[in-house]
């Protein structure tokens, strides 16, 4: 099983691109913004227990940062989301 291949640079570079595209996926904590839905979801990921409702409050209150896209969609970063657990945690 000692066979030789020979391929030209182009071809290894394609094929090693498809293989680490497989293998190398961008996960939740890489995201740069995440939606209400998503936002949900990593919080529960990170440990805290909360609804889409009660996080809709948090943001009425003021005790959670986000942006609006589109005036009306709520946006959040990671750093919101991370300041936030740190605000809930004392």
């Amino acid at each position: 099983m000692n066979e030789l291949v020979f391929l030209k640079e182009s071809d290894l570079r394609r094929i090693l691109r498809e293989e680490l595209a497989t293998v190398i996926t961008p996960t939740k904590d890489d995201k740069e913004h995440f939606s209400i839905d998503e936002a949900v979801e990593y919080l529960r990921a990170k440990g805290y227990k909360i609804s889409k409702a009660t996080l809709y409050v948090h943001t009425s209150k003021g005790t959670i940062d986000f942006h609006r896209f589109g005036g009306r969609k709520l946006v959040f970063t990671q750093k919101h989301l991370d300041d936030f657990l740190a605000k809930m945690k004392h």
